[in-house]
């Protein structure tokens, strides 16, 4: 049993870089739109006007964030 080779042409590679440099871009932009909301949420929190709902949902968002990035992460793959 012969295992086929498979030549990878540098037009391929750039492509998918391409696509990868897309892919972090907004992955990106998404963490820096979360990263401002949870700055608000902060500092509502901090003056006393934040709950516990209020805190609980900084709390989600930080878990959203984590689970996305480390799901977002995991797939970008080389195909």
């Amino acid at each position: 049993m012969t295992i086929p080779i498979i030549k990878i042409r540098d037009e391929d590679v750039a492509a998918h870089l391409a696509v990868m440099q897309e892919q972090i871009e907004q992955l990106t932009k998404t963490v820096d739109v979360l990263t401002t909301e949870v700055k608000a949420l902060t500092a509502l929190a901090n003056q006393g006007k934040g709950s516990l709902r209020m805190l609980l949902l900084i709390g989600t968002i930080w878990t959203g964030l984590i689970g996305f990035l480390g799901f977002a992460l995991l797939h970008i793959t080389w195909r």
